[in-house]
């Protein structure tokens, strides 16, 4: 299936979705838009929720958001998300990996990593080294190191969500956890 027509069914399925949400109470609603938003919210939190899924989700959704387009976040977000058929708030949520407070280490460990696929080894961190690399340098730097600092980081983030999603699928069906007692072993 080419991509195209992938991002045009997972879109035609969220819309049908959304459509048979059950119908939210409420007080008040311009134009439906409460309605619907309800409605999508209640599928958002629905689907694609199936473990490996779930932690594919998180994996994609860091490396976005250890990339350094920012303002691009969300639309690199839902078009990974469409595309690859996955929980698309887990993506976005993944992707907030860079808020304020993370966007400077995660572009430091980037560029680092840029750095040292360039040239063999690591930067040095003085004042000299920095205005000769320059902005655009760095830049260059970030965008060569991301994917794999995204990747690193992505993939211990998927390992925790997954084991989480299993432990919470599992505790849906009234399976016991594995490793105690009335559980089997895989």
């Amino acid at each position: 299936m080419k991509p195209l027509d992938a991002l045009r069914a997972e879109a035609a399925e969220f819309r049908a979705a959304v459509a048979a949400a059950p119908e939210p109470t409420i007080g008040w609603d311009v134009l439906g838009l409460r309605r619907w938003g309800h409605k999508a919210w209640w599928r958002l939190l629905r689907e694609h929720v199936e473990p490996p899924r779930l932690a594919l989700a998180v994996f994609v959704g860091v490396i976005i958001g250890t990339s350094p387009f920012f303002g691009l976040h969300l639309v690199l977000c839902l078009l990974a998300a469409f595309t690859l058929r996955l929980n698309k708030l887990a993506v976005w949520l993944a992707a907030n990996v860079s808020l304020p407070f993370f966007a400077p280490f995660l572009a430091f460990a980037s560029a680092q990593v840029g750095h040292f696929l360039l040239h063999g080894r690591w930067s040095n961190l003085d004042l000299a080294s920095l205005e000769e690399a320059g902005l655009r340098g760095l830049l260059w730097l970030w965008i060569l190191g991301f994917p794999f600092v995204g990747a690193a980081l992505g993939a211990v983030m998927a390992a925790i969500v997954w084991r989480l999603a299993e432990l919470r699928h599992r505790r849906g069906r009234g399976v016991p956890p594995r490793g105690e007692p009335g559980s089997e072993e895989r």
